[in-house]
């Protein structure tokens, strides 16, 4: 297993959260961004704009879903039967 020293390490711990900060800013940013683009196309006929070289397109589609709390309570033998447990890491800095 790698050591690495305290210094080493503090120094990663704290340029982690710097760019986690950064992250979350751009990804504000962007989303901002995207919202008044999706503003723009959702105000045209056809949902689409061309903008230079560039195609923004505004789709609607569905999907379906199971409620798992639902079947769970209305069937569960076959919940208990179909579920499938997995285990993972979830790393954290605070």
């Amino acid at each position: 297993m790698a050591k690495m020293a305290k210094k080493e390490l503090t120094a990663k711990v704290e340029k982690y959260i710097e760019l986690q900060a950064q992250i979350k800013a751009l990804t504000e940013e962007a989303d901002a961004l995207k919202d008044a683009l999706k503003k723009e196309t959702a105000a045209t006929e056809s949902r689409t704009l061309i903008v230079d070289n560039h195609t923004l397109s505004l789709v609607e589609r569905t999907r379906s879903s199971i409620s798992v709390k639902e079947f769970t309570a209305a069937h569960p033998r076959l919940a208990a039967k179909f579920t499938k447990v997995t285990s993972y890491d979830v790393f954290t800095v605070k």
